[in-house]
């Protein structure tokens, strides 16, 4: 399957939610946003998709997926809807 054959979900079906931390993987590498010091990102906007996480960055105006092993540990705050 390439990839314009592939089904994203429409972006308004996804359940967004805010993370106050989501650690990757020793070496893993988002994109043109740099976690290879900590391994982490701080604050982000996040939305599970079956086996994928999508990830909005503060600011940023694209949306990365990454596939869920690449990912150690998600922490939301519990009141957070």
């Amino acid at each position: 399957m390439d990839c314009h054959s592939a089904r994203m979900p429409s972006m308004s079906r996804l359940q967004w939610r805010r993370a106050t931390t989501v650690v990757f993987n020793p070496g893993f590498e988002l994109g043109n946003v740099n976690v290879a010091g900590s391994g982490e990102l701080h604050d982000v906007s996040i939305a599970c998709d079956g086996a994928f996480l999508h990830i909005q960055i503060p600011g940023g105006e694209e949306v990365q997926v990454v596939t869920a092993p690449n990912v150690q540990r998600i922490v939301y705050r519990a009141d957070d809807d």
